[in-house]
């Protein structure tokens, strides 16, 4: 199907709350066709809700957080307490509602081939490399998913991130501050930050690697890959804050 041009009205179809911060939303585009766009993993749709006074929100981008198929995007938001347009979607936007969103775009994306690939998301940094790990094992393409969260109260996207672990996808999740009640080795694998020791034991070194998550973990993220051996040419990522260069 070709990409429209802008933005036109979608319909949210369905409605999940991942845990007490983060909420997907499954879109449908309202048109006589009723088919979407492909994209590739780690590509994003920009949104604008309708606000309490008729008015539309600023436009937001956020990650397609599933694989392409052609029935309905998802994205998945997270409450930013300085965030108009997240708080909006948290707290008002039900199953049923209209929003506005564009064609998926972005050149963050899972390269071609069959170079192993390690995916490093921080919080709601996760839904690239979520998406990314689903394309790899689909591939049946050789990847490692490690997800930084603070603890069970954060975690996101469980059951389809156990799914992924198998033959050709390792999976990782790494607590920084586990709940007393959290159990090592059943909600989580790993304590602590990554650090750049962690990463040398634990990634592949002729890997493809790509990160995305809050600014100060994606400059240790980077600092710690270069650190370690890995190029530039290996290292991919994508800012969720704009303007902001984290190799300084």
């Amino acid at each position: 199907m070709e990409r429209w041009k802008g933005f036109r009205e979608a319909k949210v179809v369905k409605r999940v709350e991942e845990n007490k911060y983060i909420v997907s939303l499954y879109i449908k585009v309202m048109d006589e066709e009723g088919e979407l766009p492909d994209y590739l993993p780690g590509q994003f749709i920009a949104v604008k809700v309708p606000m309490d006074d008729g008015t539309l929100s600023k436009s937001r981008q956020y990650t397609l957080s599933s694989i392409s198929n052609g029935e309905y995007y998802r994205i998945s938001v997270k409450r930013e307490e300085e965030g108009q347009v997240s708080k909006f979607v948290f707290d008002h936007v039900k199953e049923g509602n209209t929003i506005h969103i564009t064609a998926p775009a972005g050149k963050f994306v899972l390269k071609e081939g069959n170079k192993p690939v390690v995916l490093i998301g921080g919080g709601i940094g996760i839904t690239p490399m979520l998406t990314m790990a689903m394309a790899a094992e689909k591939e049946k393409r050789s990847s490692h998913l490690i997800y930084s969260l603070p603890n069970t109260e954060f975690m996101a996207f469980r059951d389809e991130i156990n799914k992924l672990s198998g033959a050709h996808v390792n999976t990782t999740i790494v607590y920084t501050r586990p709940l007393e009640t959290d159990v090592m080795g059943k909600d989580y694998d790993e304590k602590g930050r990554l650090t750049k020791e962690w990463l040398e034991r634990n990634i592949q070194k002729d890997a493809e690697v790509y990160f995305c998550g809050p600014v100060p973990f994606m400059k240790a993220m980077y600092q710690n890959l270069l650190q370690i051996g890995f190029s530039d040419d290996n290292i991919s990522f994508e800012m969720f804050v704009p303007g902001v260069d984290i190799r300084k």
